[in-house]
């Protein structure tokens, strides 16, 4: 039996509020969020010859921040996406973690480094 146009419209209606909750977009994240997810302890980070473009991806989801990369000026400074990374840390800060991953990318500390503003991770070269 088909449902009547009101009932049809009373029925997605429903749905919506049911499941919007869970798929409703996340609010924007301020600067003093980001600062606090990049102050938090990972357990271990153990990173062995892998891109350090899926590094930066394992950083935006340990974080859940927006993480930029300024590729254009990385590429200057001699590194790329494809340049490999090897990184094994554990009990730091998020923060202390990418930044040893910057400078194993970089092959030097100090070369990179990242910047928190408009709500996500900037990395760029210095």
């Amino acid at each position: 039996m088909a449902l009547q146009p009101f009932a049809r419209f009373v029925a997605v209606v429903g749905a919506m509020l049911v499941f919007a909750p869970c798929c409703a977009a996340a609010a924007p994240k301020t600067d003093a969020d980001v600062l606090a997810d990049l102050n938090r302890v990972v357990p271990g980070l153990n990173l062995l010859d892998v891109p350090l473009e899926d590094a930066m991806d394992f950083v935006k989801d340990v974080s859940g921040d927006l993480v930029v990369v300024d590729w254009a000026a990385l590429q200057k400074a001699g590194v790329t996406r494809d340049t490999r990374v090897t990184s094994h840390t554990q009990g730091v800060k998020l923060s202390a973690a990418l930044t040893t991953i910057l400078d194993k990318a970089a092959g030097k500390p100090g070369m990179l480094t990242y910047i928190v503003k408009g709500g996500a991770i900037h990395i760029v070269a210095k």
